[in-house]
């Protein structure tokens, strides 16, 4: 008889005992699985979160005479010309230590310019990094490629009755030359200029759909082409920085470039998700308590089966002893029928634990997380189950097979 046949007929004798203890994994694999996978998806989800809201700092002269309001930054039109952030610090904010968590570093122009003769907010931005800081954004439209495209948004298209494709002149209502040509056209009797075809032509690519906020009313261009169409020079209103969350705490990265911009205020803009942060972080703690308490009671509770099933085996291991098997070969035994149920009991507690975990994620911090799976994971699963069986099963295992054979035939 060799010691898969012992082990067969065991389990199969002893299939009652067999399926309490692979229950007992099962649900330690399970628990693990459903808390782990939900805290891990969680902080993903809040350090994308505050990635994905856009800018995460905001960085704005050190004034307080501002009115204008957008991105939580306002300025007075009648403060357009004064003295703000230059383009300078762009290249200061990449030379931070923490540069490389940096993401996105978007420029922001602000001021009020003549549009067809009309006086209009305008905001200039960095498209690149605008479009990608403000996921939310959606555009009816192309997305700006030349320096002279530009996007409205939608309330602000339907007042003025603006079209995609659309040419509108931006800038001073006439230049010098304009104005030379429209005093000599006034001095000969001839029709007055059309002032309003000044400014530079720019082409409306597209149209930003309602977002409910301030933008709905503004006018985007390119922050360079702000700067010439403000009379700015290299000057910027002010800068919005998006920061990996998840590679360097915030707070690190607003110190450094409050460092290294001196005479700014550098703010962590990060309230709208504190709230759900903190409901992660409790969570987590938690779940690690909870992680904790199943697998000792786990262990405890194989331990306790593998045990008992041990000393229902006093005579048999002695027989087998007495027919020449090694203490070692009765270990094996033991160790490998928790094995055959232990792995399979990882494997669908491992699913089983996603699938919670996917349904009461979303349910705990009210926001749309994806749990994910995937085979190394399951298999990571079944390992750690399979450790925990091994490890509850040990000493039980060597008690039963170091017992004296003589001692276990007595019992005959």
């Amino acid at each position: 008889m060799t010691l898969w046949d012992v082990i067969r007929k065991n389990l199969k004798r002893r299939w009652g005992r067999a399926l309490f203890l692979s229950l007992s994994l099962f649900l330690v694999a399970a628990v693990t699985t459903a808390l782990f996978t939900a805290s891990r998806a969680m902080q993903v989800e809040v350090a994308d979160s505050y990635d994905q809201i856009g800018a995460n700092i905001s960085i704005v002269p050190a004034r307080d005479d501002l009115s204008i309001t957008y991105g939580g930054v306002t300025l007075s039109p009648d403060e357009a010309g004064a003295p703000l952030l230059t383009d300078d610090a762009l290249g200061r904010i990449g030379a931070i230590h923490n540069a490389e968590s940096i993401a996105r570093v978007a420029p922001k122009v602000m001021g009020v310019a003549p549009v067809d003769g009309n006086p209009l907010t305008v905001i200039g931005v960095s498209f690149h990094d605008e479009l990608r800081m403000k996921k939310w954004w959606t555009l009816d439209g192309d997305t700006p490629v030349e320096a002279t495209d530009i996007i409205v948004g939608d309330a602000l298209a339907r007042e003025k009755g603006w079209q995609k494709g659309q040419i509108v002149h931006i800038g001073n209502s006439y230049d010098e030359a304009h104005a030379e040509r429209g005093k000599v056209a006034r001095e000969n009797g001839n029709a007055v200029v059309d002032h309003r075809s000044a400014g530079g032509a720019y082409r409306i690519t597209g149209i930003l759909l309602p977002t409910g906020g301030e933008e709905d009313r503004l006018l985007f261009m390119d922050w360079r082409q702000a700067q010439q169409r403000l009379h700015r020079g290299n000057e910027l209103t002010f800068i919005e920085v998006s920061a990996l969350c998840s590679s360097c705490p915030i707070e690190e990265i607003t110190r450094q470039i409050g460092h290294a911009l001196p005479g700014t205020e550098v703010k962590a803009v990060k309230e709208a998700l504190v709230a759900r942060e903190a409901i992660v972080d409790r969570f987590t703690i938690l779940s690690l308590l909870a992680v904790a308490v199943t697998v000792t009671g786990g262990a405890l509770l194989v331990f306790l089966l593998v045990a008992a099933g041990v000393r229902e085996r006093t005579r048999e291991f002695g027989l087998l002893r007495a027919l020449g098997y090694r203490k070692g070969h009765l270990l094996q035994t033991v160790l490998a029928e928790t094995s055959l149920l232990a792995l399979p009991a990882g494997i669908a507690g491992y699913g089983v634990g996603l699938t919670f975990a996917r349904w009461t994620a979303p349910l705990i911090v009210q926001m749309d997380i994806q749990v994910v799976g995937s085979a190394s994971e399951a298999l990571i699963a079944a390992a750690l189950t399979l450790a925990v069986g091994l490890l509850a099963s040990s000493l039980p295992a060597w008690r039963g097979a170091s017992k004296d054979p003589v001692e276990a035939l007595r019992t005959l």
